[in-house]
């Protein structure tokens, strides 16, 4: 069998009690050590879903796709700073949907709303985590908090069915929130582009 990453091939030695899963598992965490990030797995040059079916005996070759953290954290934040736009639309939606109590239109965008939001913190909370940003050196560290609190005052609204609470929460605080997360991204993306620079 040949492991390969990223095209090239990895001197690796089979144990006796080696299965497919633990082969992959070792890979993935002598990636982490080089602080690569699998972003794709293919055995026999094919996307495999369910490992579990394949033999050891069947497989010739797997190759693992990566990329360095920073890279991928980078890309995260591109897309971040693209979706804040959407969202501020998407919330304004909302709001109207809510003043005119169309309620069912406005629950079918706070779900999308919500996920988003929660999709923008968990990668905020990734690059702080990952990239070792301190937050509070790259005056971050208001916004990031006040963005938890909001995003559980949402929640609480919404299982109150307080839609006036909902609407007041998403067209002043999340806007706003929105706008300072967009202000601050560049510096929080130059830090870590910095760091990815150093590393090549």
């Amino acid at each position: 069998m040949e492991i390969y990453i990223n095209g090239e091939n990895l001197e690796f030695e089979l144990g006796k009690e080696d299965s497919l899963n633990s082969i992959i598992k070792t890979v993935k965490e002598y990636l982490k050590e080089q602080k690569q990030s699998v972003i794709e797995i293919k055995i026999n040059d094919k996307n495999i879903d369910d490992i579990g079916s394949l033999n050891l005996s069947e497989v010739k070759k797997i190759n693992f796709e990566t990329r360095t953290t920073e890279k991928l954290l980078l890309e995260s934040l591109q897309e971040v700073n693209i979706y804040i736009d959407k969202l501020k639309l998407g919330v304004e939606s909302i709001v109207d949907y809510l003043s005119n109590n169309n309620e069912k239109e406005a629950m079918e965008l706070i779900v999308q709303a919500i996920n988003g939001l929660e999709w923008i913190y968990n990668i905020l909370d990734s690059v702080e985590k990952l990239a070792i940003v301190n937050y509070n050196e790259a005056s971050f560290g208001d916004v990031f908090l006040k963005y938890e609190n909001i995003l559980s005052e949402i929640l609480d609204s919404l299982e109150n069915k307080d839609f006036i609470m909902l609407s007041d929460l998403l067209e002043f605080e999340i806007g706003d929130i929105m706008d300072e997360i967009k202000e601050k991204l560049p510096k929080v993306y130059n830090f870590i582009l910095n760091e990815e620079t150093k590393r090549a």
